[in-house]
This record gives structure tokens, C-alpha cells and sequence, in this order.
């Protein structure tokens, strides 16, 4: 059988081919190994793939550089093989893998793939990309994703200090992937970036502190009433996502903020607290406690007045926010909105009153 198919993998028919490619992988004979790294080169996608695979079944080193030559594959399916068959072989392939990802010629497929398997293949690929990435000038954007799929907490210094770099590039991917490790050592840098001039750094530093939960909660709260209005912004933000009721006083009063981005982010977030509450865990089933209908009662003194702000997304997340309560006391002020100048905002508050049973002549 083994014979057959060793002489099988070069037939002219190539569904032949593939079929032995598929077989050599299943009877993990490694004299196989040769045929299949020739097959690799096939002219029909579908015997690449399976010798890809079958590769990958037989775990010998000698394909891992094959295998990585294989991610730059055009047709479909045949880097992903590839890719699952280098993480089969496991830690002999890691330091190929990361040089995959500093080779200036590779595409974003090949790094992209390239991480992945890094990233499954866990704490054997570790501690190279931690050394690896000590020099920043590399590419440091799919290294940090590799690290933050393996999750192995020893790259979280690594990734605080990267928060440092005059690279904004580096800034941003550093603060989008230490939420992944929910590491509390991360708060306090990632609490200081919510000020940093490049935007995106800031807003992905506000959703890495709320994946990290809890931890961070006292130093948001804190950093609500920052001098800076970028950092009230991101942390009003992310106190909507893990705060609940307790934030709910803070936030109305955030809802009169100097700054407009600030009390659009106090709309949202009191918008989406309220949701929660009120359908907790995503049932159907709406909450009525008398102390959730009071926290109604309060947001809604709060948020009407915003229906008269100066800026259209302002009022545009007061509607939205005020969606979510079915109160009389909405009812006037959302139909004043129906004949507001910004388009969005009147048509937001049409569904809002349809909805809430209220849209009557």
C-alpha cells in the first residue's frame, strides 16, 4: 500500500495525486516526507493541500521550511494547510515562523499566518518572540498578535513598555493586546496612555481596561474627572462597559461636562448600562425592580436636556440612550426631536417612539 502510494504521488492524474498525498499523511511514514515536499510544488491546488496536510500529520521538522514557503501559496486553502501543518510540528518551527514575520518580503498573508501558528503553538514560541521583539524596529504589529493569541502573561512587561515607543504603530497594537492577557499590572500604563495624542492608542487603551474588568474600575472612575478631556472621554467609555449601576450617579453627572465628546460618551454609556439592566444576561425578560425604575427616573432628568445640545452626536446618544426607557416623561421630548434640524437625530427618535407604544397623533 505505502509503495503504491509512493509512486501513486506522481501520476499524471491528479486526483490520484491527491488521493496518495491524503493516504501518505495517514500512514505517517516518513519517508514520505521527500514525496510530499515535491508535491508541495504540484501544478493542481488540491495535491498541495493534501500534501500540506499530510505533512503536518507527520510532524518532521525537515517540512517545517517547506511548509512556511507554502503560506506564500496563491490559491485558497493552501496557506491555511500549511499553517495548521507548521503548528502541528510545533516548537522546531518557531524560529523559522518568526523569521516568516522579520522578513521584510513577506506578505501580510504570510505574517499574518505566521503569527497564528506562533500564537497556537503557545509557550514554546514565547520567550523567542520576547526576545525577538526587544528590537521594536521589526515588525512588531504581528508579533504582539502572536502574543497576545498564546497568552502567556510573561509578555505583558513587554508590552507595557512597548506603550513607550515614539512609534505610534507600536503604541496602539501594544494597548489593543494587553486587554487579551486581563493582567492587572496593565491598568495603571494603560490608564496613562487615555491621553495619548494619537487617538487610536487612547481608544484601545479604554477596551483593554474593560476587558481586564474589575481591576480596573477604581482607576477609570478616577480618571472620569482627568483634566484632560480625552481621557474622561475614553473612561466614561469603558465605565459603560463594565461600571453597571454603581457608576450610574458619575455618569450623570458627566452628562453636563464641558467638553461635547465627553457627554456624547456619558449618553452611551448610560444607554447601555440601562439595556443591561434591564435585560439582564440577553434575555427577553425585562427587569422591573423599583430601584431600576428609580435609576430610570434620574437618567431621564439627566438626558433630556441633551436633546438641546449644541452637537448633533450628542444629541443623536441622548435619543438613543433614552430609547431604552419606557417612561411618559420621554414622550415630550421625543416628539420636540421629530422636528429637529439633524436628520439622524429625527429619525432616531421616530423608532424610538414607534417602539416604545408612544407615537400617537
Amino acid at each position: 500500500m505505502r509503495n503504491l502510494c509512493f509512486s501513486a504521488i506522481k501520476n499524471e492524474d491528479k486526483h490520484i495525486r491527491e488521493r496518495a498525498a491524503r493516504i501518505l499523511g495517514k500512514i505517517h511514514d516518513t519517508r514520505a516526507v521527500e514525496p510530499l515536499i515535491q508535491a508541495l510544488k504540484d501544478e493542481y491546488k488540491n495535491v498541495r493541500k493534501s500534501a500540506a496536510w499530510s505533512l503536518g500529520m507527520i510532524k518532521n521538522t525537515r517540512a517545517v521550511k517547506p511548509l512556511i514557503q507554502a503560506l506564500k501559496d496563491k490559491e485558497r486553502f493552501v496557506p491555511s494547510t500549511a499553517s495548521d501543518a507548521v503548528t502541528k510540528i510545533g516548537e522546531p518551527a518557531v524560529k523559522d515562523l518568526i523569521q516568516a514575520l522579520k522578513d521584510e518580503d513577506s506578505t501580510l498573508t504570510v505574517r499574518y499566518l505566521a503569527s497564528e501558528s506562533l500564537g497556537e503553538i503557545g509557550n514554546p514560541a514565547v520567550e523567542p518572540l520576547i526576545q525577538a521583539l526587544q528590537d521594536l524596529t521589526w515588525n512588531f504589529e504581528w508579533g504582539a498578535i502572536a502574543l497576545g493569541k498564546a497568552k502567556d502573561k510573561r509578555a505583558v512587561p513587554l508590552l507595557i513598555n512597548a506603550l513607550k515607543s515614539e512609534d505610534k504603530e507600536i503604541r496602539w497594537r501594544a494597548a489593543k493586546i494587553l486587554g487579551k492577557f486581563k493582567d492587572p499590572r496593565s491598568v495603571e500604563p494603560l490608564t496613562d496612555v487615555l491621553k495619548d495624542e494619537y487617538d487610536l492608542v487612547g481608544s484601545y487603551a479604554a477596551i483593554s481596561l474593560t476587558e481586564i474588568g474589575e481591576p480596573a474600575l477604581k482607576p477609570l472612575i478616577n480618571a472620569s474627572s482627568d483634566a484632560c478631556w480625552k481621557v474622561r472621554s475614553h473612561a466614561v467609555w469603558a465605565l459603560g462597559e463594565i461600571g453597571g449601576r454603581r457608576v450610574v450617579n458619575l455618569l450623570i453627572d458627566t452628562v453636563k461636562d464641558e467638553h461635547w465628546k465627553v457627554r456624547e460618551k456619558a449618553a452611551v454609556s448610560l444607554g447601555k448600562i440601562l439595556k443591561r439592566e434591564k435585560f439582564p444576561k440577553n434575555t427577553e425578560i425585562e427587569a422591573t425592580d423599583d430601584a431600576l425604575r428609580e435609576i430610570e427616573e434620574q437618567v431621564v432628568e439627566s438626558l433630556v436636556p441633551l436633546l438641546k445640545d449644541n452637537h448633533g452626536d450628542v444629541r443623536c446618544e441622548a435619543v438613543r440612550a433614552l430609547w431604552m426607557i419606557k417612561n411618559a416623561k420621554v414622550v415630550e421630548p421625543l416628539r420636540e426631536a421629530l422636528t429637529e434640524e439633524n436628520e439622524k437625530v429625527r429619525r432616531l427618535a421616530a423608532k424610538a417612539l414607534e417602539e416604545q407604544w408612544a407615537l400617537k397623533s
